[in-house]
């Protein structure tokens, strides 16, 4: 992730009070640029514009964060503990949507391609059977007395 601090010419309702030419205000903005994700194999264009979408709000988030971390220098040591709050909670908008994406990402994994290209879940289910000897024995013996009766050959006539 990289931080830049660009200088803009902007006009300032102020220049015309001041007389000084319209245009002329150097305001810095403060852009982040962050590195792109690698977007896995399984991922359709719907993915994509939701991840670029998390993105941008963290991009724009952690922006905000470091404006208004940097208007603080300079700024009357009465107002710094809110402007200081203001810039946390930017802070914790750009972290919440990291959450959101990482969270994106994790279902995402869940989901496995087999080899016919249908999606299947990596979802284990384990079925905990209770019961004593006797009832064991009487299932087994009904099921060979069903498995016996289907072998036997049937008489058409």
């Amino acid at each position: 992730m990289e931080t830049k601090i660009n200088e803009v010419l902007v006009q300032h309702p102020a220049e015309s009070i001041f007389n000084l030419p319209e245009g002329s205000t150097v305001v810095e903005r403060v852009e982040v640029e962050s590195e792109p994700l690698i977007a896995p194999p399984i991922y359709d264009e719907k993915d994509n514009e939701i991840d670029d979408q998390f993105q941008q709000v963290f991009d724009a988030a952690f922006g905000a964060y470091e404006a208004q971390r940097m208007s603080t220098e300079g700024m009357n040591p009465q107002f710094v503990p809110r402007a200081l709050e203001v810039a946390a909670q930017f802070l914790s908008t750009a972290l919440a949507a990291a959450k959101e994406k990482s969270t994106h990402k994790q279902r995402k994994d869940k989901l496995v391609v087999d080899a016919k290209g249908s999606i299947t879940t990596n979802n284990t289910t384990n079925n905990n059977i209770l019961m004593d000897r006797n009832e064991m024995l009487k299932m087994l013996m009904q099921e060979q007395r069903t498995m016996a009766a289907a072998a036997e050959p049937k008489d058409i006539n």
